[in-house]
């Protein structure tokens, strides 16, 4: 994956009889998806560019369909894949919203010191969370609230750690 393209969504099942697609937004949002023109599916380390043929429905259910998937069982196959855009085809972010790949790779600071770096960041339901390797090599899991996350800097790759105990 390039830095140009962002993950912005999930092939859930086949739908239908076409070759059409349930798919989920992890943004939250559909605009974005009915603009979409080309996308990339990504499934077991593969890549596959594909043409949108359209998309319909509205949240949670949204139904994609590609060029030259025809039927439930070409679509199957995708059943899984992480959908990938274009960063400029991605939901526009609001103030204080972060795309997952712009905090990965950035360090948690803890008064000025770099503590451990972000490995991967999700949702675990009640929020997002941040997989982090410490300097040491351990790995740490630092949920993404106030209480624990000041000033996230994507630009300078900084995140400030506000209580440092949460390392132990």
């Amino acid at each position: 994956m390039t830095d140009d393209r962002l993950i912005i969504g999930r092939i859930l099942a086949p739908h239908g009889v076409r070759g059409e697609m349930k798919v989920q937004s992890l943004s939250g949002e559909d605009a974005h998806f009915k603009a979409l023109s080309r996308v990339w599916l990504k499934k077991s380390g593969r890549e596959f560019e594909m043409k949108v043929r359209g998309v319909r429905g509205a949240l949670p259910n949204l139904i994609i369909a590609f060029e030259n998937v025809d039927s439930p069982e070409e679509a199957g196959k995708f059943r899984g894949a992480e959908v990938l855009a274009e960063r400029d085809q991605a939901a526009i972010r609001k103030d204080g919203e972060f795309y997952y790949a712009d905090l990965t790779g950035c360090m948690i600071v803890y008064n000025s010191v770099e503590m451990a770096e972000v490995k991967s960041v999700w949702d675990n339901g009640n929020c997002h969370m941040f997989e982090c390797e410490l300097k040491d090599g351990g790995v740490v899991q630092i949920p993404f609230q106030n209480q624990f996350i000041g000033d996230v800097d994507t630009d300078r790759k900084q995140i400030e750690l506000l209580v440092d105990w949460i390392l132990e």
